[in-house]
């Protein structure tokens, strides 16, 4: 994990940031105030560290939940990974729902077709349009939902909440106070898998947390209570496909 601004500031690490602002990027709780005047930086810095940590962390968990592979909704996503985020994979195996995408944003298929293999560029309004539906595809609760529900439909959603699943989980996380960069793994029965979902829909990432939260304190992980996510670095499901 790195600093989004190594050359301008490398010290704004996430280790300081979580030992000096403690709470979490993902729900928001950092002490702005007492990074900054610890650090000797601007509040305005710190802040803008802060959400681009949030931004990456954000994408990653919806690509991870959303079985939306390459996806990308931070706000310097690529073409590709826009698309992929706002109308996720073809129902035949390719990487974008082209006739979605070319519905969405009202352009014939071909275009979106050129778009992916970077034969054309979008233009100036294409491409807010694009990144605005990418957006909120992972800000909204209505985003979510169906993207969500999409994964729920294919063959692997539909494994695991016949199955399970088992997720991975890695980044800056633990019990509160003592967080560290670590990587769990958690064994999902198929109403886990259901309730971790519905809570990302919920509440998007900070939704994951909470809920990640409460399979900690239960039996499968040792009661482990106060369980904190600082910052989500990487998740997937390594017995899906989806790592």
């Amino acid at each position: 994990m790195s600093d989004p601004f190594p050359a301008a500031h490398p010290w704004t690490t996430l280790e300081n940031l979580r030992n000096e602002g403690g709470g979490s990027i993902v729900n928001g709780t950092v002490d702005v105030d007492n990074v900054a005047k610890s650090l000797g930086v601007s509040k305005i810095h710190v802040r803008n560290v802060i959400e681009q940590f949030a931004d990456t962390g954000r994408s990653k968990v919806f690509a991870a939940i959303t079985g939306r592979s390459g996806a990308d909704t931070t706000r310097h996503a690529g073409v590709r990974g826009a698309l992929i985020a706002a109308y996720g994979p073809g129902k035949r195996g390719g990487a974008v729902d082209v006739k979605a995408a070319a519905k969405g944003e009202g352009v014939h298929s071909s275009t979106v077709y050129r778009w992916l293999n970077g034969k054309s560029t979008p233009n100036t309004d294409n491409l807010a349009h694009l990144a605005g539906t990418a957006r909120r595809a992972v800000t909204t609760k209505a985003g979510r939902r169906r993207a969500v529900q999409a994964r729920r439909s294919t063959s692997e959603g539909k494994h695991a909440l016949n199955y399970g699943a088992r997720l991975r989980v890695t980044g800056y996380q633990g019990v509160e106070g003592y967080e560290r960069d670590r990587t769990v793994y958690w064994d999902l029965d198929p109403d886990q898998v259901d309730a971790m979902w519905n809570s990302y829909v919920d509440g998007g990432e900070a939704g994951l947390l909470d809920w990640m939260r409460g399979y900690a304190a239960g039996d499968d992980y040792g009661n482990t209570e106060d369980w904190n996510v600082f910052h989500f670095d990487d998740i997937g499901f390594p017995d899906s496909g989806s790592t």
